[in-house]
């Protein structure tokens, strides 16, 4: 979730099925980043390698609520490049790919997380109002209104967020399986 700014989540969050990405995309960015990290700590507990963690915070949101994101971009275009259009565990599995390399029992291990439904503690009540979301002042509703795409600032910040959270899964990474090289 961390590819994307807060407020684009926080207006998809309206539109999402499930509970738990729908509480999860309105949270505040505050918020979103302690719940993001919580999300990994319990795939790290799980044995679930930090490549598939960050893999799959990336893409599960956009696999399992692609109908929201779908909808919210029909009336968002220009926000198309940021939302591939994922219709399958497996293709979201080749886009990670694409992202950061992922050894075959890794991608083995991203499907099957993708193909749960997600299955993190929420707190009581999560999904049945609008969490950590104060009433915006008239100000920041009118800027919400006329909300443009993230500024280059913001997508740095978000891309930084991304690597704080990569380093930190990555410190404990054993080193890579050594891949036998096929003749030519």
């Amino acid at each position: 979730m961390h590819n994307v700014a807060t407020p684009i989540w926080n207006e998809i969050a309206d539109l999402a099925e499930s509970k738990t990405w729908k509480y999860l995309m309105a949270l505040n960015q505050e918020r979103q980043a302690q719940a993001i990290e919580e999300i990994a700590a319990a795939l790290r507990s799980r044995k679930v390698p930090p490549m598939v963690i960050l893999s799959y915070l990336e893409m599960a949101p956009m696999l399992q609520e692609q109908h929201a994101i779908q909808t919210y971009l029909a009336t968002h275009p220009q926000l198309r490049s940021v939302f591939p259009e994922i219709r399958s565990a497996g293709e979201a599995a080749l886009i990670a790919q694409q992202d950061r390399p992922l050894s075959p029992s890794e991608v083995k291990k991203l499907l099957q997380l993708l193909e749960e439904p997600p299955h993190f503690a929420m707190p009581e009540g999560a999904g049945d109002a609008r969490p950590d979301r104060r009433q915006p002042s008239n100000d920041e509703a009118t800027s919400l209104r006329n909300y443009k795409p993230a500024t280059a600032e913001e997508v740095i910040e978000a891309y930084r967020h991304g690597a704080e959270l990569l380093h930190e899964l990555m410190k404990d990474r054993p080193e890579p399986e050594p891949q036998a090289r096929k003749p030519s």
